[in-house]
C-alpha cells in the first residue's frame, strides 16, 4: 500500500462498518485499529511471551510508541504488517 493509500487509524476506525468488542480481538500479534475510553485511536497489537521484558505482563500496545493501550473497541486494519513496520519501525 502506498503512503497516499494509507488511511490514518482514526479515519479507518471512523469508517469501519463493524466495531467489535475487545473480547473478540485477535491475541496473536495481528495489527488492529482500536479506540480507548477517551476516544484515542491507534494501531495496536497484543504483546505477550517473547515480546515482553522480564516482569512485564501481556497487554495491548500501540505500534507507534509500544506503550500500553487500554482499548475498549476494535476493527481490523487495512494496513499490512509491512506497512505497519515501515511506518512504525
Amino acid at each position: 500500500m502506498s503512503l497516499k493509500e494509507r488511511i490514518s487509524p482514526k479515519a479507518e476506525f471512523a469508517a469501519a462498518d463493524v466495531i467489535r468488542s475487545m473480547v473478540l480481538a485477535p491475541m496473536d500479534g495481528t495489527p488492529i485499529t482500536a479506540r480507548d475510553r477517551e476516544g484515542n485511536v491507534a494501531h495496536i497489537r497484543w504483546r505477550a511471551d517473547q515480546d515482553l521484558e522480564p516482569g512485564e505482563r501481556p497487554h495491548w500496545a500501540r505500534w507507534d510508541t509500544d506503550v500500553e493501550f487500554h482499548a475498549v473497541a476494535w476493527t481490523p486494519t487495512a494496513w499490512a504488517i509491512t506497512d505497519i513496520l515501515e511506518v512504525y519501525g
